[in-house]
């Protein structure tokens, strides 16, 4: 079976309804990161209301590729990504920081759980930029704003903002 993008396993089916056990299933997560050369902490497998998650972690590895072994999706945790409260903006733009903009988007992006993913859509979003003329390429901060705003924690003046002051701050550096 096809993992990911060159990456296939073979897999024993459970006989009564040809899907992966949930044991199978970590197995061949953690021999697919082995074969990868990835060293993972633990793999634990969450019930999801539409299909199972396993979950890995992979501890100081940083790790992005995604995964789909049968129905079962691959996602992942780290001990970096836990974060003690949420972190609340002020209604008033002004008073968004203004200067360690990066750090402090990091962080509150880190409070809700949120990370930026890329989707076919990013990719379209590009090559439409690309045919209008336009070079646009956005940084590790402006990538979790738009995130951010995508998935409604800030609002279009916030997001404005604090990427205006990310910009100041990086032209005077």
């Amino acid at each position: 079976m096809r993992v990911s993008s060159g990456v296939y396993s073979k897999g024993n089916m459970s006989s009564e309804n040809s899907a992966l056990s949930p044991s199978g299933v970590q197995d061949i997560a953690a021999e697919v990161f082995r074969k990868l050369g990835r060293s993972i902490k633990s793999v634990r497998t969450e019930s999801d209301p539409n299909h199972a998650v396993v979950v890995i972690d992979g501890g100081s590895h940083r790790l992005s590729r995604k995964f789909k072994i049968g129905d079962t999706k691959i996602e992942y945790s780290s001990p970096k990504t836990t974060c003690q409260a949420p972190i609340n903006l002020p209604d008033d733009v002004d008073a968004l920081p203004k200067k360690n903009v990066s750090d402090f988007v990091y962080r509150f992006a880190q409070s809700r759980h949120v990370t930026f993913k890329r989707s076919g859509l990013d990719q379209w979003a590009e090559a439409v930029t690309r045919a209008a003329g336009d070079d646009v390429k956005l940084d590790e901060t402006g990538k979790l704003l738009v995130t951010l705003k995508k998935k409604h924690f800030i609002n279009g003046r916030q997001m404005a903002r604090l990427m205006t002051n990310h910009l100041r701050e990086h032209h005077r550096a």
